[in-house]
């Protein structure tokens, strides 16, 4: 698992092959998941996905994003530890919302099932956790819905709480979808 997430800091710092790829000269990400699923590494499998989720989201590869989460959505009953299931019930949503254009009718359907779920599962955790994260699900909701003004106010209640919180990463993502 150390291992997905120092290569997570790798493509975000522009160290990998380029993209959303985790794979360089040390490390071959297609072998890796080609192992986890063969070996029934079910947990490392999901943190990876996660992992993956959370890059793809701040590379702009919405639709690699929503892949990854949706395939880590499958998996996380699997996961014991909070913050592998934190992350995929935040990261998920987000990234769904970001592909959304993308989407058939059939999938925004579905898109819309599984985001209703991941807002469920976040209604267990503390608003200080996830407050922030809401509030950008909420403005995405909003811009796919055409109501600019509501989105507008949703983004900067989610910088403002992120802000706060110290997420600077939601925040930095938040201020970005905010200026478009």
């Amino acid at each position: 698992m150390a291992t997905s997430y120092r290569q997570v800091l790798r493509c975000l710092q522009g160290r990998t092959r380029g993209g959303a790829d985790f794979s360089d000269e040390e490390y071959d990400e297609a072998a890796t998941i080609a192992r986890l699923e063969s070996n029934d590494g079910l947990l490392p499998l999901h943190w990876h996905l996660v992992c993956r989720l959370f890059a793809c989201c701040y590379q702009g590869a919405y639709t690699e994003a929503a892949d990854a989460g949706r395939r880590a959505f499958e998996l996380v009953a699997l996961s014991s530890t909070f913050s592998h299931a934190l992350a995929n019930y935040l990261y998920l949503p987000i990234a769904l919302l970001l592909d959304w254009e993308n989407l058939s009718d059939e999938q925004q359907t579905e898109a819309t099932r599984q985001i209703d779920a991941c807002l469920d599962k976040l209604g267990g955790f503390a608003e200080d956790n996830v407050g922030h994260v809401r509030a950008l699900i909420n403005a995405e909701r909003y811009r796919i819905a055409n109501k600019t003004l509501e989105a507008e106010e949703a983004y900067h209640t989610a910088i403002d709480l992120a802000h706060a919180h110290g997420a600077i990463h939601v925040e930095a993502l938040a201020c970005e979808r905010v200026a478009r």
